[in-house]
């Protein structure tokens, strides 16, 4: 189903994401009070 994303031209849309990712984590453990 990502097949398409994973391929090597698509590392900064990767790395983009998942900084995305990180911080909407992030942000959530805050409002959990987990940080």
């Amino acid at each position: 189903r990502f097949k398409h994303v994973t391929k090597a031209e698509k590392k900064d849309m990767i790395e983009e994401i998942q900084a995305e990712v990180d911080h909407r984590w992030e942000k959530l453990l805050v409002k959990c009070g987990e940080k």
